[in-house]
């Protein structure tokens, strides 16, 4: 709840840190490797460390059980 009553960056933190993790994903594994086909020498690949993988999965998986839980509590948040 004190997230909530902060300013955007306070309240927006997590999401736009999900946003930026599949953005590198999107790069690397979807838009990176058609760049290389036309343009071997000038695609960026960003190297993933393993905790990557881990801070996406706990940050979806709780995501997905906080909006659940609102849920089941009956908790509208304006949508």
């Amino acid at each position: 709840m004190t997230e909530l009553k902060g300013n955007w960056l306070q309240r927006n933190w997590r999401p736009i840190l999900m946003v930026i993790i599949m953005l590198i994903l999107l790069n690397n594994y979807i838009i990176a490797p058609y760049v290389m086909l036309f343009f071997p020498k000038s695609a960026l690949v960003l190297e993933l460390p393993p905790a990557l993988f881990t801070l996406l999965t706990i940050g979806v998986g709780g995501y997905v059980i906080g909006r659940s839980a609102e849920k089941i509590k009956g908790v509208d948040n304006g949508k």
